[in-house]
């Protein structure tokens, strides 16, 4: 099935295949078509009260980016402000030179996506090491950059958790020896825009070809 990851490079707009991948216990991920914000949407993690974590991962080979990529989906609590057990979602831009042509990046799914060769960003809705109770972090090749905690300007809440949908945008800009990243949320009930992470420089993260994988990680919240 298609999804509603939309990947924009200099090269033009792609929508793309994927697959499910489930570790731990509890109800496989699978592709909703009922209730979605967009008419079909994918749960990733259940709400069943089991450690649980599972990932979409595309098969789609990303040619290395020329110019400004972007890379945009949507996410989305459907249980709003459940703890403890919420642990959040990763993002990650997998490098075909570490992680081949198929298949996702191993177990290791969730907020922290630390991958070798390959840029992550992990949203996390669950303050297990002092970086406040919603947070956006930036990882590369295998190594937690930054974490910014975000709260929402608009009703003091932690956006993360609202239930609303929230429209995830990464942008990679070329500089020098390595690339500029920027991460914005938009709140697509609220209409509020938050830039957690901008113009974050990385040494050495260079243009590679990927694959994207999107993962969440729970065992009392409904993730997708």
């Amino acid at each position: 099935p298609q999804s509603n990851v939309i990947v924009t490079q200099t090269n033009g707009e792609e929508q793309l295949d994927f697959e499910l991948v489930q570790t731990g216990t509890g109800t496989a991920p699978s592709v909703r078509t009922v209730g979605g914000w967009d008419g079909n949407f994918v749960r990733l993690a259940n709400v069943n009260g089991l450690s649980q974590a599972a990932a979409y991962v595309s098969n789609d080979v990303l040619e290395p980016w020329t110019g400004v990529a972007e890379y945009a989906f949507d996410l989305k609590s459907s249980v709003p402000g459940v703890r403890p057990g919420d642990d959040g979602w990763g993002w990650a831009l997998l490098n075909t030179a570490n992680f081949g042509t198929t298949g996702s990046a191993g177990s290791d799914f969730g907020p922290e996506p630390n991958y070798a060769g390959s840029l992550g960003v992990g949203f996390d809705v669950n303050n297990n090491g002092g970086e406040g109770s919603n947070s956006v972090s930036i990882h590369y090749d295998g190594n937690l950059l930054a974490s910014v905690p975000i709260t929402s300007a608009f009703t003091g809440d932690e956006p993360l958790e609202t239930g609303n949908v929230l429209r995830a945008a990464v942008k990679i800009r070329p500089s020098g020896t390595g690339s500029e990243v920027t991460v914005r949320l938009l709140d697509l009930a609220t209409g509020e825009l938050m830039e957690p992470i901008a113009d974050f420089f990385i040494d050495g993260l260079v243009p590679y070809e990927g694959r994207i994988q999107i993962a969440a990680s729970t065992s009392s919240d409904g993730m997708n």
